[in-house]
């Protein structure tokens, strides 16, 4: 997409974002129905087609930046989204303690908790590196995130006893015991995350009927798809009545009908 393009997609994504927060919950609110069926406009009522996927991130982040919720049908990306990439992140780091990239993803994000300022200071030099500072060196008392680095360790040590669990059963565990659909819950798109997690669940379900159910293989399995950028949707939300904009292609929204 060259420069122009890209900006016209970027100020057309703002004017609908604009648009759609108007109509559902502006001073200008817009209305939907005839006669007593006639009501305010929410999220759920608005649809956005598209041809094509190809630009769809730049009319999620104008969504995003004005906080309306929306739902992706069919989208792209399922194993790049944050949830899931936490989830890699903290697997990955139980199948090989050496990968010092998945160990720094599991730390940054929600799962481990720690800040960039943590990050950098368990970083320095006089640290040594982040494996050794994670795994060998004790905590210094004047580290400003000593409770959630020790809870972090923990966890992978509490986790790591589990592994042999048949594959389901332990990705249904380590939700569990991370609370992580919760976490998603109070996230932006907090139903859709959680969705996601219960997908991936149902991922490893379908992985053990056809392949070595080895965690380790599971592992390699999604980060692949991640790296080959699979054409994989969103979990569908499990309610239909969710206050959220529908994102879908012209193909997919064959039959379906929308007020706005």
């Amino acid at each position: 997409m060259c420069i122009r393009d890209r900006a016209y997609r970027v100020a057309e994504a703002d004017l609908i974002a604009s648009r759609i927060a108007e109509m559902c919950c502006g001073t200008n609110r817009a209305y939907v129905g005839d006669g007593a069926q006639r009501r305010p406009a929410e999220f759920g009522d608005v649809a956005m087609l598209f041809r094509a996927y190809s630009d769809l991130y730049v009319y999620e982040r104008s969504l995003r930046e004005r906080a309306i919720p929306y739902q992706v049908v069919a989208g792209v990306g399922f194993y790049r989204r944050q949830e899931i990439l936490d989830l890699i992140n903290l697997l990955q780091t139980l199948v090989d303690p050496q990968d010092e990239m998945a160990l720094l993803g599991y730390l940054r994000g929600p799962l481990g908790g720690l800040s960039d300022e943590s990050l950098i200071r368990l970083c320095a030099p006089q640290a040594g590196s982040l494996l050794a500072a994670f795994y060998e060196k004790p905590i210094p008392q004047s580290f400003p995130q000593a409770k959630e680095l020790r809870a972090a360790q923990e966890l992978v040590t509490d986790l790591r006893q589990h592994t042999e669990m048949p594959l389901p059963a332990f990705l249904r565990f380590v939700v569990t015991r991370t609370g992580y659909e919760a976490l998603a819950l109070a996230q932006f798109l907090g139903v859709q995350k959680a969705s996601n997690v219960r997908k991936l669940i149902h991922l490893a379900e379908d992985f053990s009927r056809t392949r070595p159910p080895r965690l380790s293989t599971f592992v390699r399995y999604l980060r692949e798809f991640g790296a080959r950028d699979i054409r994989e949707g969103d979990a569908p939300l499990q309610t239909e009545n969710a206050n959220a904009v529908t994102l879908m292609t012209i193909h997919k929204a064959k039959g379906l009908e929308f007020p706005i």
